[in-house]
């Protein structure tokens, strides 16, 4: 009884919710970012991302729990934005999920969560690039454009604290179209393993910003070019991503 409440799913959604957490214990695949999963990834490790869970296979735009900063789970479905509190454990240690709460277009729901989430990310994915991907070719000019993501979601973040919410949208529309060109010119590169930046290569790190965006501009209420929609607080041993070269 205890293994089965262990490995049911952290997200959960509406009237479904006792099928959801029926078929979560058969192991569905998981979506990030719009697709599967880079499951062939060597440095992506499961559990340290999603814990012992498994989610829904129709399930989109996946942004999991991780580390002890931020806790619950994003996800998309059917259309509908959702955030999914992490389980509560009882005292006999069984894990209980909580219902998820779905995210209005343009409510501006847990917003300082996601951008401080979206900030985190950014500054991993510019660490994993110069550590491990500089033989790429064109390195510099999209190192440049990745540290940009990582300089706009700073100061996404704090204009979320000043209340400046034209600000906010405005430039998340624009961080929209820089992102994807930097996930197009990483797509073919590959890796030398120098320094590990936390779990996974560049390509998994993209995903799981490309996901906390979609969740961002929808809660901020952009469309974006679809039509879809160290700094932040961290360990001691944080790093922050260096400024590109000349």
């Amino acid at each position: 009884m205890l293994k089965s409440l262990r490995i049911i799913a952290v997200v959960v959604f509406g009237a479904l919710w006792p099928a959801a957490v029926a078929s979560a214990q058969f192991g569905f695949g998981i979506h990030v970012g719009g697709g599967r999963y880079h499951d062939h990834d060597p440095h992506f490790d499961h559990h340290e991302y999603y814990g012992h869970e498994h989610h829904h296979s129709d399930w989109h735009h996946v942004v999991p729990h991780y580390d002890r900063h931020w806790d619950g789970s994003y996800y998309w479905d059917d259309g509908n934005y959702y955030y999914a509190p992490q389980p509560r454990v009882t005292d006999g240690g069984a894990r209980v999920p909580a219902r998820p709460v779905a995210i209005k277009f343009g409510s501006y729901a847990r917003i300082d969560d996601l951008t401080a989430r979206l900030e985190r990310l950014a500054n991993d994915l510019c660490l994993d690039l110069h550590y491990n991907y500089r033989h790429n070719r064109r390195f510099n000019r999209t190192y440049r454009e990745a540290y940009e993501i990582l300089e706009t979601a700073k100061y996404i973040h704090d204009k979320e604290h000043q209340g400046d919410r034209a600000e906010v949208a405005r430039r998340l529309d624009q961080l929209d179209g820089l992102f994807h060109h930097v996930q197009d010119d990483v797509q073919g590169w590959s890796r030398r393993s120098v320094r590990q930046i936390g779990q996974s290569g560049a390509r998994a790190k993209l995903d799981l910003i490309e996901s906390t965006l979609h969740h961002l501009m929808h809660t901020v209420g952009v469309k974006g070019i679809h039509g879809d929609p160290h700094t932040a607080p961290a360990p001691a041993d944080y790093e922050v991503a260096p400024t590109p070269a000349d």
